[in-house]
């Protein structure tokens, strides 16, 4: 099978006692899952997942269902996000700056014309 990487969700800051097995009965709630992976890392107190669904659905249902939603995984609310690989985040976070940049730049511009 091809990784499709929008199939996947990113979820965090969950508690360090989570396990695949309580993700993955969650999870299988909003469609069929390929596959868990905890995401552990030294001095922190949480730990983070990502979910891989069969399909595009199931992962957007999830998103849909799971996004701010206060319930609970463990004793801590599921944080749940659309997965990127690193250098989609880090594009997408370029694009963000240059934006901003450029809208402090407009505003400092119709500024400078007002005076």
């Amino acid at each position: 099978m091809k990784h499709n990487f929008q199939n996947n969700v990113f979820v965090n800051f969950l508690d360090q006692s989570t396990t695949e097995e309580a993700l993955i009965a969650k999870f299988s709630q909003t469609g069929e899952i390929v596959n868990v992976r905890l995401i552990r890392k030294p001095n922190r107190n949480f730990i983070s997942a990502t979910v891989l669904y069969k399909d595009f659905d199931g992962a957007q249902k999830a998103i849909q269902r799971f996004h701010d939603s206060r319930e609970l995984c463990g004793n801590k609310p599921l944080l749940v996000d659309v997965w990127m690989p690193h250098e989609e985040m880090k594009h997408e976070q370029q694009q963000k700056t240059h934006q901003e940049f450029e809208r402090l730049l407009n505003s400092l511009m119709k500024m400078q014309m007002g005076n």
